[in-house]
């Protein structure tokens, strides 16, 4: 399988760019496994191969990941999937977005 083309950013673009990818997830618009798959591509420009053996996980549990599948997947393995990126993957006690925000809706006036 040939190697993706890395893109050159300037550190100002690079920045611009995973600002706007950062936005989409947060929105929801981005899913997690979509999130990193876009960074792999763009950022490092590596398949899934050379990706996951530099994360040191299974190309099967990136594959995972990328699906948003994360049953089974253990937690260490998604922290090393987003370290290359300078990100850290946490678990914390959220509401559901959709069912808050359908909350809120009942509650407006």
């Amino acid at each position: 399988m040939p190697e993706l083309k890395r893109t050159a950013f300037s550190p100002e673009e690079r920045d611009a760019a995973l600002a706007e990818l950062l936005q989409q997830h947060y929105q929801e618009q981005l899913s997690t496994g979509k999130l990193l798959k876009t960074l792999r591509r763009t950022f490092f420009g590596l398949t899934q191969e050379k990706y996951a053996r530099l994360v040191k996980i299974s190309r099967r549990t990136l594959v995972l990941i990328e699906n948003d599948d994360f049953d089974g997947v253990a937690f260490q393995s998604v922290q090393r999937a987003f370290r290359p990126l300078g990100m850290k993957f946490f678990i914390a006690p959220l509401p559901d977005r959709k069912a808050l925000r359908e909350l809120l809706q009942e509650k407006a006036p």
